[in-house]
């Protein structure tokens, strides 16, 4: 099993399956049905690929998503790119693969996982759909300042309008299930949420002052994505665990949530539903950790709302956030969701600050190798020895 996963999700895999708190065992028969829908899907022989190219960048603009050192340092590189043109079920779109000399790594799966994502869903919308990644080295690390920024957690944005859909990743630590979080925006699957009155409720239920606005949706984003990840890894590594993993997860998220109420200044999740507006958040914190540990779990709970207002696969329907922060608030207030929070918070602080546990911000602790990026570092090993 450990075998198949990317380096730095090897040592989340290890720490938390030695410290998983949350032990119940779940099902889901709507899972069940749309695990058993992406088996049947065929993505063979989707895209074409052009030669490499020399290219300057030019798609990638400032935005409050990404962080201005990062969109430096990706402008100072020299790139080459691959186009691809791909078409399934006659919807066609574009995927923009980058690569330079310190960033030579391509990822194969974010490529399939479109494909994928397209296909469960039936997607056949009138847009135009393309996909730019850029597979740098930038990793998710904790803040220093206990002020959250771009550069803390973002590695994607999508920019849409009522004939074409953007999609941007730009960072190779955990690009396949960025890629699915950032078409779950795409595709609009996630559209039912972007309430206003959703992200008042919540930021005066919390005390959350600092915060102009919340972006409640990214907790189903994220949620949608994690699951997709974890059922695609399954898929593509003929693994048969999935509920195993969707526990690594649950287990994950609620650790990361631990960690991002610790550094803000929070001594316990009591401490945070007090309305001690400590949470300084520049990007959507509170939805992408806080938010999502407490559905994560009570994910039972919320997979059955998501069975009652999801029209095809995850998209929702159009009265999905009728009860959404009712949902949210029964989640977050529950008894046994706040003594495991408050474990995992004594946990982390026993960690040493250099341990790759504590700095991480990663969102999942499942990322599958890139079987054409292991077989290239092999190929790369072999004529450095060579020369040698």
């Amino acid at each position: 099993m450990i075998r198949c996963l990317e380096n730095d999700s090897q040592e989340c895999y290890k720490f938390i399956s030695k410290n998983s708190l949350i032990k119940d065992k779940i099902s889901s028969q709507f899972l069940d049905k749309i695990y058993s829908k992406l088996k049947k899907i065929k993505i063979d022989q989707v895209c074409s690929k052009s030669n490499p190219e020399k290219v300057d960048i030019k798609d990638l603009k400032y935005s409050p998503f990404i962080a201005k050192e990062h969109l430096k340092k990706i402008e100072e590189d020299n790139w080459s790119l691959i186009k691809r043109k791909c078409t399934l079920n006659d919807f066609t779109w574009t995927v923009h693969q980058y690569n330079s000399e310190s960033n030579e790594q391509f990822n194969e799966l974010s490529v399939s996982r479109i494909a994928y994502i397209l296909a469960l869903h039936n997607y056949n919308d009138n847009v135009k759909l393309n996909i730019y990644l850029y597979p740098t080295k930038f990793k998710k690390e904790i803040t220093r300042d206990k002020k959250w920024k771009p550069i803390n957690i973002n590695g994607g944005m999508t920019s849409s309008t009522s004939s074409t859909r953007d999609v941007y990743v730009w960072r190779y630590e955990e690009m396949p299930k960025v890629v699915l979080h950032e078409m779950v925006h795409a595709m609009q699957i996630d559209d039912a949420l972007f309430e206003n009155n959703l992200s008042k409720r919540f930021i005066n239920e919390f005390g959350l002052m600092s915060s102009n606005y919340i972006n409640v949706f990214e907790s189903y984003t994220e949620i949608v994505a994690g699951i997709m990840n974890i059922m695609l890894f399954c898929l593509e590594n003929k693994k048969d665990n999935l509920y195993d993993l969707l526990n690594i997860e649950r287990n994950w998220s609620l650790f990361q949530a631990a960690g991002v109420l610790k550094v803000s200044g929070y001594e316990n999740i009591e401490d945070f539903l007090s309305n001690k507006d400590k949470l300084i958040q520049e990007t959507n914190v509170f939805s992408y950790y806080i938010l999502r540990s407490a559905h994560m779990y009570s994910i039972e709970k919320y997979l059955e709302w998501m069975e009652e207002n999801a029209n095809e696969g995850f998209k929702l329907k159009n009265e999905a956030s009728d009860d959404y922060y009712e949902l949210s608030m029964e989640a977050i207030n529950n008894e046994e969701y706040k003594r495991i929070i408050n474990e995992y918070i004594k946990i982390y602080e026993k960690l040493k600050d250099n341990e790759f546990v504590k700095k991480t911000m990663r969102m999942t602790a499942i990322e599958g190798k890139s079987k054409l990026d292991d077989s290239m570092k092999l190929i790369r090993h072999f004529f450095l020895k060579k020369i040698k």
